[in-house]
């Protein structure tokens, strides 16, 4: 994990991250280094959705708009329930197959 945090504090930044854990002191510290990595201070270009009714309309529309005088956009989706594992299963990498999922406690 140690190599994915000097990445993103480099500005090498992948399309997706996924970080979960129970250590939420590690959960932030990650979401801030993104925020400082992606929009260098300019919040115009960062989205964050929160919760179980999560207008995903709004996060598609998020996805579709261009940075404002910027390289990239931040979207930022936090205690989402459709990122969480199916019941009877452990891995919870599992819903997000293909992508970039970080365990913080590892």
């Amino acid at each position: 994990m140690a190599s994915v945090l000097n990445d993103i504090k480099k500005g090498n930044v992948s399309g997706l991250y996924l970080f979960y854990g129970t250590e939420n002191y590690k959960k932030r510290l990650y979401r801030q280094e993104l925020i400082s990595s992606v929009t260098q201070g300019n919040m115009i270009n960062c989205s964050r959705f929160e919760g179980r009714n999560i207008n995903w309309q709004s996060v598609w529309d998020a996805v579709q708009t261009m940075p404002f005088f910027a390289e990239k956009r931040l979207i930022l989706i936090e205690n989402c329930e459709k990122f969480r594992s199916r019941p009877g299963t452990d891995d919870k990498k599992e819903n997000v197959s293909g992508r970039s999922a970080y365990d913080i406690e590892k």
